[in-house]
């Protein structure tokens, strides 16, 4: 009698462990295909966002926003001056010129004459 009800006792243990494994198994699946529906809804976002920022992004747009907000237009030559004339512009009392390599390096030229300029 015993053993009949050792034997009973065991097959209940391993069917309610089953169970639970089972149970466990499902939940877990079910929390699979959630984190899947919400990987591909994100994907989805993802693709949604990419296509606005193309669209917000677009030059002929963008031109169209800054020509609407400013007056700012591209340089013209004749806006462009040499190392000399900058110089003559500051007026006589700008320091003396500095040893400038060559017309490549005017801005540096004349960012160094605009410093020494005010640090006086």
């Amino acid at each position: 009698m015993t053993r009949l009800f050792l034997i009973i006792v065991c097959l209940a243990s391993v069917a309610f462990a089953r169970y639970q494994t089972e149970a466990r198994v499902t939940d877990a699946r079910e929390r699979i295909a959630k984190i899947d529906r919400q990987q591909t809804e994100e994907r989805r976002q993802i693709q949604l966002l990419r296509t606005d920022i193309a669209h917000l992004e677009r030059p002929e747009r963008l031109m169209e926003i800054a020509n609407s907000l400013t007056t700012l237009r591209p340089t013209e030559g004749v806006q462009i001056i040499s190392a000399a004339d900058f110089a003559e512009a500051l007026g006589d009392d700008a320091p003396a010129p500095m040893n400038v390599p060559g017309e490549a390096d005017i801005i540096n030229y004349a960012i160094a004459m605009a410093d020494a300029r005010f640090a006086e």
